[in-house]
């Protein structure tokens, strides 16, 4: 008879188990599918984020789960990318086809190819949920769009600027009205420099101090 070490097989099992138990258990969504679309592997997140039962998940196409706005900015955007054999990487959104919901999400995206024919075999796609993020941004964007609204029609300019311990100044905002009453056209970082020098000689030192 014969012995064979199976040591390093063994091993090369137990990891394979182990980064299977990683990326099931991943907070990020994390799918496979075949070139044509079809899901081979969707874990355990990615489950729940798209309201996909583990027994549908081969039942399913990823153009199910993309949005209708998104799949032709993906076609026109992330195939050429992908299919030059690079990796895409952007915003988009995921809909949950139980619920109909979507969710914002940070994607990167890849082929996996065969070693054995280098043919494509998965594309595989990690993405991160940023929902909280886009709805902060959607907050800041509605209040700066009332702010400018409310300052806009008050007479003068409105301005906010900061003073560092390090001796930095610089302004946090300043009303359209700028251009109008002191004629500066200066981007925001370097707007300081010329608002201050129309500040009366006698007013500039107390003001930067």
């Amino acid at each position: 008879g014969t012995i064979e070490d199976i040591t390093e097989r063994k091993r090369a099992e137990e990891d394979v188990k182990r980064l299977a138990s990683i990326v099931w258990h991943s907070g990020e969504l994390v799918m496979l599918a075949e070139p044509d679309g079809r899901l081979v592997f969707l874990n355990e997140a990615g489950s729940k984020m798209l309201g996909i039962d583990r027994g549908d998940i081969g039942k399913t196409n990823l153009l199910q789960v993309i949005p209708a706005p998104f799949q032709d900015w993906l076609e026109k955007d992330a195939m050429p990318i992908l299919q030059a054999g690079g990796s895409w990487e952007g915003d988009l959104q995921c809909l949950n086809l139980k619920t109909g919901e979507t969710t914002d999400v940070h994607t990167l995206a890849f082929f996996i190819e065969d070693p054995d024919s280098s043919r494509r075999k998965y594309l595989a796609t990690l993405s991160l949920d940023i929902s909280q993020r886009k709805q902060t941004e959607r907050v800041l964007r509605e209040s700066e769009a009332r702010l400018r609204g409310i300052t806009g029609n008050m007479p003068g300019v409105v301005f906010q600027f900061y003073a560092r311990t390090s001796g930095e100044y610089g302004m946090n905002y300043v009303s359209e009205r700028v251009e109008l009453f002191l004629g500066l056209t200066e981007k925001l970082d370097a707007l300081f420099p010329a608002f201050i020098s129309h500040i009366h000689d006698d007013d500039r030192e107390p003001c930067l101090a």
